[in-house]
């Protein structure tokens, strides 16, 4: 999961890498239907012994990162979700179509 996150140019320096990383893998492990984001962040903060806040702003920050960096990568999967041109998403939004894009990329 983390080299799907560096796929988009961001490095791993940032907090929010970490939990969009470990938030992939919660989502790909578990399958459909995916949790609610509340029981995300919930399972990221007891991961990270730190609060929901922090995940989320964390993430969000990153997830703006990403969009300001418009990789080949993002622009891979903005195209795999038909939302081209699209300037920045949720963080629910954007994790459940990271990973719908890496069940396709992937054939997980």
């Amino acid at each position: 999961m983390t080299q799907v996150v560096l796929s988009f140019e961001v490095g791993m320096k940032l907090l929010g890498c970490t939990y969009l990383a470990d938030a992939l893998l919660i989502l790909l492990s578990q399958g459909k239907p995916y949790p609610r984001m509340e029981e995300l962040y919930q399972i990221l903060t007891k991961r990270h012994n730190t609060t929901e806040s922090c995940v989320e702003s964390a993430m969000r920050k990153v997830i703006k990162r990403i969009f300001q960096q418009n990789s080949e990568s993002l622009q891979e999967m903005l195209r795999l979700s038909h939302i081209e041109g699209t300037k920045h998403l949720a963080n629910a939004d954007f994790l459940f179509m990271l990973a719908a894009g890496v069940q396709i990329k992937y054939k997980l």
